[in-house]
C-alpha cells in the first residue's frame, strides 16, 4: 500500500524527491552517528590533559624517603625538608624543617617543626623552633626567635627572643629584648643589647661596631661568641 501511495505522489507532483521520501524513509533515520561525534568533541575540554601545564611550583619539597648528600642552593622559592640532608642549605626563601639537616642553614625565615638541625643558622627574618624540634648549633643572626623546643648553642638576635614554657636553651643569649615564660629552662649568660636597637642594621659587622665601648668586641668577628665575650671579660 505504501508503494501505491508513493506512485500517486510521483504522478501528481512529478517530483522524484517525494518518491524517495516515501519509499526510503529508513535513510533519513539512519544517519544518526552525529551524537557520538558531539560526545567525542565534548570530551577534550573535560579531560585532565591541561592540568599539568598549569602547575605552579612555589615550594621545593624533599620527601621523607629522600636522602641528599651534598649542599643545596635555592633561589626565591621556599624549601620544605621532610627527609634527610647532609650538607649546607642556602636560599633566599623560607625553609621549613620536619626532617634532619646536618649542615649550616642560611635563609629568610626558618621553622623547625620537628626533627633536628645539626649546624648553625643565619636568617634575615624570624626563626621558630617548635616543641618537637632540636637544634645543635648557634643562631648566628635572626630578627626574632621563638623557642619552645631545645637548642644547644648560642643565640644572637636583633629583636625579641621568646622562650616559651617548654623551651630548653643550653647556651648564651645576646638579644635586644628577652621574654621568658614560666617553665622555660636557660643555662647560659644573657646579654641585653640595649644600645644596638637604634643603630644596628641587618648585618652583623655593624652590630659589632655599635657595641658599647667597654665591651672588647672585634669588628671582624661576626659570631655570637664575640658578643658574649664582652660579658665574660668585662
Amino acid at each position: 500500500m505504501a508503494w501505491g501511495f508513493s506512485k500517486k505522489l510521483k504522478d501528481v507532483v512529478d517530483d522524484e524527491s517525494a518518491y524517495k521520501y516515501e519509499d526510503e524513509p529508513v535513510q533519513t533515520s539512519v544517519p544518526q552517528p552525529v551524537p557520538s561525534v558531539q560526545k567525542e568533541e565534548e570530551k577534550p575540554p573535560v579531560s585532565i590533559v591541561n592540568t599539568p601545564v598549569r602547575r605552579e611550583v612555589e615550594n621545593s619539597v624533599i620527601s621523607k624517603t629522600c636522602v641528599v648528600h651534598g649542599n643545596i642552593q635555592i633561589e626565591q622559592e621556599d624549601l620544605v625538608v621532610l627527609g634527610n640532608v647532609e650538607g649546607n642549605v642556602t636560599g633566599k626563601g623560607d625553609i621549613t624543617l620536619s626532617g634532619t639537616i646536618t649542615g649550616n642553614v642560611i635563609c629568610r625565615n626558618f621553622t623547625l617543626v620537628c626533627g633536628e638541625l645539626q649546624g648553625d643558622l643565619s636568617c634575615e627574618g624570624n626563626a621558630a623552633i617548635y616543641a618537637d624540634g632540636y637544634m645543635h648549633g648557634d643562631i648566628k643572626q635572626a630578627e626574632n626567635v621563638e623557642l619552645s623546643g631545645t637548642i644547644e648553642g648560642d643565640l644572637f638576635v636583633h629583636g625579641l627572643t621568646s622562650l616559651l614554657g617548654s623551651a630548653h636553651l643550653n647556651g648564651n643569649v645576646a638579644t635586644t629584648r628577652l621574654k621568658i615564660e614560666d617553665g622555660a629552662l636557660l643555662n647560659g649568660q644573657v646579654k641585653v643589647l640595649t644600645e644596638v636597637v637604634e643603630e644596628a642594621p641587618v648585618t652583623l659587622p655593624v652590630e659589632a661596631e655599635a657595641a658599647p665601648a667597654d665591651t672588647p668586641v672585634d669588628a671582624a668577628a661576626q659570631t655570637i661568641e664575640a658578643a658574649i665575650a664582652g660579658t665574660t671579660t668585662k
